[in-house]
């Protein structure tokens, strides 16, 4: 496996927000509707300027995997904002191209964003994933992660 991994510079947000959008579209093709999707495309200016705009704050920390050159995945980890875990860290994103899952990246970015969250203190990490997102809930129970809560997400 030949990779590096890399914290984001202000010089990879663009290519950052178009692996989000293909991440996401992949990721979701068959749980989001098609019009939410064919919309983040639309928005991605916007969501150019919303990740530059916040890019030198405390918030969150953004790692890019790397493959040839080519970013093929993303973390993203912080603080959680959900107000019955404060204390815990989370793991906000963690997005592999889907050519790339199953290969063994997807574990290499869950125990990076479990390092850097216990590096920063925290005892305890969420990761928020969408119920019906099974691949990915099956990774995460496959990791030793454990259902805590449920709550409803409104997207679109």
């Amino acid at each position: 496996m030949d990779y590096s991994i890399k914290k984001i510079e202000y010089k990879d947000i663009e290519s950052y927000v178009d692996l989000n959008i293909k991440c996401f579209k992949e990721t979701y093709q068959d749980i989001l509707s098609d019009e939410y999707l064919n919309n983040l495309e639309l928005k991605k200016n916007e969501f150019i300027k919303e990740e530059q705009a916040c890019f030198d704050s405390d918030n969150d920390l953004i790692f890019l995997l790397v493959h040839n050159n080519k970013f093929i995945g993303y973390l993203a980890v912080g603080k959680s904002k959900i107000n019955k875990y404060l204390d815990y860290g989370e793991i906000k994103s963690l997005y592999l191209l889907k050519e790339y899952q199953g290969c063994g990246y997807g574990k290499i970015l869950f125990n990076l964003g479990i390092d850097t969250l216990r590096k920063k203190g925290f005892k305890n990490v969420l990761i928020g994933c969408l119920k019906d997102n099974t691949k990915a809930n099956n990774f995460y129970n496959y990791l030793g992660c454990k259902l805590i809560d449920c709550h409803e997400t409104i997207t679109g």
